[in-house]
């Protein structure tokens, strides 16, 4: 909901933001999945079976064999914001017409003169890149952990 992402990221709250960018670029493999489910236990087992539908929505939708870890990327951010590359910034979400739901960050670059879009808007932390080898391995080793 583009409108209520405007909304938060002009609120006074303390944020931090993981974007698609970054989440879709961390992904389990199939082979991930299927090694979850032979040496991960009952909880690999687990993941296995309830990311099926996913699995196939990933497939059927971006053409990628796996499953994209938008969820655990975003607490990855909290347990290693080491693995992340943040930039500070006001965030705006286009509400409308063929961009609607595009987020843009302002990095000051720039001084805004009079009225505009920008003003009074909270600086947050936005990740722009991630590690996702060093996201993926790090999750992929709690569920292969003897239970």
């Amino acid at each position: 909901d583009p409108d209520a992402a405007d909304l938060v990221f002009g609120s006074t709250a303390n944020v931090r933001v993981v974007p698609l960018d970054c989440t879709q670029r961390c992904l389990f493999s199939n082979m991930d999945l299927d090694a979850f489910e032979r040496e991960g236990g009952k909880i690999g087992k687990y993941v296995k079976d309830i990311s099926q539908f996913y699995q196939d929505f990933h497939k059927r939708v971006y053409n990628v064999n796996g499953l994209m870890l938008h969820d655990p990327t975003a607490l990855m951010a909290v347990i290693r914001p080491d693995l992340f590359f943040w930039k500070r910034g006001a965030i705006r979400v286009c509400c409308e017409g063929i961009l609607k739901g595009m987020t843009v960050l302002d990095e000051k670059r720039r001084n805004w003169v009079g009225e505009n879009a920008w003003l009074g808007r909270t600086q947050m932390e936005v990740a722009l890149e991630v590690d996702e080898r060093e996201v993926v391995d790090f999750l992929r080793a709690l569920f292969l952990k003897p239970e």
